[in-house]
Parts: structure tokens; C-alpha cells; sequence
């Protein structure tokens, strides 16, 4: 399942996801929410919709990075709370 992690602040119903590795890893994919995306390098951003509903709202994401030559997975959840 992963960890969870509760982003402070407000957020837009579109907001941009930042998200990055450590020197040496590095990012083979992304999936946010079901949705595959491809990713590169240490770093990614993508645009990510929240939609209008009011409250909170959790963005599940997995990360595929490959470290020192073999694939990895990571879990963890972020909660967004609209403005």
C-alpha cells in the first residue's frame, strides 16, 4: 500500500506533480491514479486533474525506477485538499 503523505496547503483542480529520485536511480515510469505515463532521468513533472469536488481528494501513485541495474516499485499515496 505504501505510505501516506498529506500535502500542505490548497490545491488547483489541475496541479503539477513533481516528483524525483535519488543520484542513481532512476525513473522507468510512472502510473498516477491507473493512468501510465513514461519517465526518464531523476526527475518528472506532469500535470495531474483533480477534478472540482470539494474536500479531499487522494492521488495514488507508483513509481517503476530501476536502481544499480534491477527494477523497483514504490507506492505512496498523496492527499490534496481544494481550495
Amino acid at each position: 500500500q505504501g505510505q501516506t503523505v498529506r500535502v500542505g496547503g490548497c490545491a488547483a483542480a489541475t496541479t503539477t506533480l513533481k516528483l524525483s529520485v535519488p543520484v542513481g536511480e532512476s525513473f522507468t515510469g510512472v502510473v498516477v491514479d491507473g493512468k501510465r505515463y513514461a519517465a526518464h532521468g531523476s526527475s518528472v513533472r506532469m500535470r495531474v486533474v483533480l477534478g472540482g469536488a470539494a474536500g479531499a481528494v487522494r492521488v495514488r501513485i507508483v513509481e517503476h525506477i530501476r536502481v544499480r541495474g534491477h527494477a523497483e516499485a514504490v507506492r505512496f499515496t498523496r492527499v490534496y485538499r481544494h481550495c
